[in-house]
């Protein structure tokens, strides 16, 4: 028995035994085989938290020859994938949303804005646009529909020209709920995304860093983070 220090990740364990074997993972048994055999490999795969685990393998020996072998190897890192929630239980009047830090913008430039969604009502991106004086407008940029898979929202806009720095609001403003996760903003002929932990992977529980929630008017709405994202480690 002894005890070992992992990173967060899936492990290949791999023990190979003339007679019989078992592997026990911090005291959860993972192989069983304790039984007369030759020299066999067996093989599972878990999930380690990042953190020192205990490992134990017990082995017999029957006669002839003797084997008793333990490998493992990382095969791939946990994969963290997070999205942030809104929830409308009851609406007479305004919206709710989640939204990213404001980030500096150039007036007259074209730029690029993306996220992924999935909704259960028409949602809707407004631009927020703060001005020189620290005075704010809005700008609406579109309805998008009901989704029940997540969905790729884009559009290209100019900044406008008394702009110094804006947000974009995915919000809704019906019962209902939207989920929002890896957003995107580029200026034209710049791959940098300006938003800052665009895809909600940095934060504690309630509290994506970097992001706020709000809501206004007549209605009852609940902010959830986290909460499903789009995608896995691999892609979408």
């Amino acid at each position: 028995m002894k005890n070992e220090l992992f990173d967060g990740a899936t492990y290949e364990f791999t023990v190979i035994a003339d007679d019989g074997v078992r592997l026990f993972l911090d005291g959860t048994l993972v192989i069983d085989q304790w039984n007369d055999q030759s020299a066999t490999a067996y093989t599972v795969e878990q999930v380690m938290t990042a953190g020192t685990h205990e490992i134990k393998m017990e082995y017999y020996e029957n006669g002839f020859d003797a084997v008793a072998k333990l490998f493992y190897e990382k095969k791939a890192d946990i994969c963290q994938v997070k999205g942030a929630r809104v929830d409308v239980s009851a609406h007479s009047s305004g919206d709710a949303k989640w939204y990213f830090a404001e980030v500096p913008v150039t007036p007259g430039t074209l730029y690029h804005f993306s996220d992924y969604y999935k909704s259960t009502v028409t949602s809707s991106l407004v631009m927020q646009v703060r001005k020189a004086d620290s005075s704010v407008y809005y700008v609406g940029l579109g309805d998008l529909p009901v989704s029940a898979d997540w969905q790729l929202a884009s559009i290209d806009f100019v900044a406008p020209p008394d702009a110094v720095s804006l947000t974009i609001y995915h919000l809704i403003r019906l019962v209902g709920s939207l989920n929002v996760d890896d957003y995107s903003l580029t200026a034209d002929g710049n791959d940098v995304n300006l938003i800052q932990n665009p895809s909600f992977e940095l934060g504690a529980t309630g509290a994506p860093q970097t992001w706020a929630n709000n809501s206004w008017g007549d209605n009852a709405s609940v902010f959830t983070y986290p909460a499903e994202g789009v995608g896995v480690c691999a892609g979408l």
